[in-house]
């Protein structure tokens, strides 16, 4: 009877460390789950942490184009503006120059005498030259302050767009910074 119960003693000994194993197994591979679903979690926010940064500096560079070429466009609209001044007021300087002529031809067919005809033609001359005068004084300041003018303003376009992009590359990098494997690349 002793032996019996020796037996079964063993028995149930041995029944129970292997249900102690399976239950140590168990709790293992409940753990192991637990770790990877946190660790799917992770991945999860991580993921989408990087897609945030990369929309982010996307967004940066899109504004910073956009930046660009708002600044163009608009030293481009400054400058037609003022070659249509420059235009125009040659075009009114050669109407001046037609009704002048036009005058001068009618006081020119009533004239009288040699004397007046000299008097008309030089009154002509001297008014063809002021205007003369006039052209070449504004197209020649233009010619000098519009390539000038021009010139600042297509810098200050690209000084805003470098500026715009250096904001979103170093918005990327840092957003890249936070990432397993950067900093070895950073390195290199």
């Amino acid at each position: 009877m002793q032996k019996r119960r020796k037996t079964r003693r063993l028995a149930n000994d041995g029944l129970n460390d292997e249900l102690g194993r399976r239950a140590a197994v168990r709790d293992r591979e409940a753990v192991v789950t637990r770790q990877q679903k946190g660790e799917e979690a992770m991945a999860r926010r991580r993921i989408q942490a990087e897609r945030d940064d990369a929309e982010r500096a996307g967004e940066s560079v899109r504004s910073a184009v956009a930046t660009g070429a708002e600044t163009w466009i608009d030293s481009q609209m400054k400058f037609f503006d003022q070659m249509d001044e420059v235009a125009r007021h040659w075009l009114d300087r050669r109407r001046e120059a037609l009704d002048a002529t036009r005058r001068s031809m009618e006081e020119l067919r009533s004239a009288e005498n040699v004397g007046d005809l000299l008097r008309i033609q030089q009154d002509w001359v001297f008014s063809a030259l002021q205007r003369l005068t006039a052209d070449v004084t504004e197209l020649s300041g233009a010619a000098l302050s519009l390539p000038r003018v021009g010139v600042q303003r297509m810098v200050q376009a690209g000084e805003a767009t470098v500026h715009e992009l250096e904001r979103a590359g170093h918005e990327a990098l840092s957003a890249a910074g936070s990432k397993p494997g950067v900093e070895a690349e950073e390195e290199r």
